[in-house]
């Protein structure tokens, strides 16, 4: 079964001269038409760590901006080693917000975003045309403070294949490789540093700005 995984990089705070906000914004899908051979990428780094590195990780859980350079490089060269999984990456700049009204309803922007991700990989065929159903999966860390009832009903009435639901990193392993990608494709744009991204960067089917 084809699924799509989403998550999202950074915040959607608009006051950039306050500490830590960022200038931009990152939501990146992950898409595969075979889950196992990806989520066996999260468990084959816990398989090289030693048991006292294994307890410091709550649930069995990894995140990128908390990960060592060793573990990043791993983790990135099984990404690139793997053919079963596309990238497709929203930024968003938020310099280029000049409406109070997204500035405002951050949901109504977060939906928006969400939805031109959603009607790009179907304009561009990624998802294969078959009667399969698609299980969309987003992160619940950050997706259930802006995605509300009104946005999932308008998934299920505008794209009927898709299945939807929002998890958390240790209930689905495979959105644990959208934090790491989404990670590095923010850092690109906000540090301009391409260290990591570079590992990865032929799995990125597009990568486009929102505005």
């Amino acid at each position: 079964m084809p699924h799509i995984f989403m998550d999202e990089s950074w915040c959607l705070w608009f006051n950039l001269d306050k500490k830590r906000t960022s200038k931009y914004f990152i939501i990146t899908f992950v898409f595969t038409d075979k889950k196992r051979s990806i989520e066996k990428i999260p468990k084959k780094i816990f398989r090289w760590f030693s048991k006292k590195q294994i307890i410091k990780r709550k649930w069995w859980v990894l995140h990128c901006n908390k990960e060592d350079i060793k573990t990043k490089n791993k983790f990135f060269k099984l990404i690139w080693e793997n053919k079963n999984l596309k990238i497709m990456s929203v930024i968003l700049d938020k310099r280029n917000i000049f409406t109070n009204k997204l500035k405002n309803d951050k949901t109504e922007l977060y939906d928006y975003i969400t939805n031109v991700l959603l009607s790009r990989i179907y304009n561009k065929n990624i998802i294969p045309n078959t009667n399969k159903n698609i299980k969309f999966i987003a992160s619940k860390r950050e997706t259930n403070k802006f995605m509300n009832e009104n946005f999932i009903d308008y998934l299920n009435w505008n794209y009927k294949r898709i299945c939807f639901s929002v998890k958390r990193h240790e209930e689905e392993k495979c959105l644990q490789i959208v934090d790491f990608c989404s990670w590095w494709i923010f850092r690109k744009y906000e540090f301009n540093d391409e260290s990591f991204y570079n590992l990865f960067k032929n799995n990125i089917f597009e990568e486009s700005f929102f505005i």
